[in-house]
């Protein structure tokens, strides 16, 4: 009622300012580094070693968000490789 009574308009706001980045150039090269040393941890790992490394905890959202930001995915390779031809029957021998 108050944006109504002070703008007329029910209408979200336009956001004016963007939130700043929770790490800074530096710190975002030491996680890069921690991705190129260990690039099988998990993001609760990364938490862990980043927290160690510069003594800033994040979530592991924020952990995500932020290698999202260095163009980094941390989707893992299957164990087991998959069967080429997922209808082709199975040979016994």
């Amino acid at each position: 009622m108050k944006q109504y009574r002070e703008t007329g308009s029910l209408a979200p706001k336009k956001r004016t300012q963007q939130t700043p980045t929770l790490l800074s150039t530096e710190q975002l090269a030491v996680l890069r580094r921690l991705v190129q040393q260990r690039n099988d941890a998990t993001l609760e790992e990364l938490q862990t070693l980043l927290e160690r490394e510069i003594g800033v905890h994040l979530s592991r959202t924020t952990v995500d968000r932020m290698l999202k930001k260095l163009n980094i995915t941390v989707k893992k390779k299957r164990s087991t490789p998959m069967r080429k031809k997922l209808n082709a029957p199975r040979t016994s021998g």
